[in-house]
């Protein structure tokens, strides 16, 4: 049976192994990368998505452009539709004290003439 220092010694010496095989295999696969030349492609690949991005972000940002004119010309819109309600009241209640008056100097009048005849 292994003591605790034995253990210790014998895991470092299989993580030390672990990171040569990692070390050995990322080579690999770089020296596989450089000497199939798949790094331009892959280079234009991520060029051509970034260029996309950009292309994305441009649009997404003119619609949000497009979006707050929008929402500037609403409020706008409801703003005039709140004053020009307002006028409709205003000139409801005009009429109705028009209507009133001339209801009252009918009256008056019909009034007046009696008084006259008697």
């Amino acid at each position: 049976q292994m003591d605790d220092e034995e253990k210790a010694e014998q895991f470092e010496k299989m993580q030390s192994q672990l990171h040569l095989e990692h070390v050995e295999q990322t080579k690999g696969a770089v020296s596989a990368l450089l000497s199939k030349s798949h790094l331009p492609p892959l280079h234009d690949q991520v060029e051509a998505r970034q260029l996309l991005l950009d292309a994305l972000k441009r649009k997404a940002d003119a619609v949000s452009s497009k979006k707050d004119v929008a929402d500037k010309l609403f409020a706008g819109l409801e703003q005039q539709h709140a004053d020009v309600l307002d006028k409709i009241q205003k000139c409801s209640r005009i009429r109705r004290l028009t209507i009133r008056a001339e209801e009252n100097k009918r009256k008056t009048l019909e009034e007046a003439e009696k008084a006259r005849q008697v």
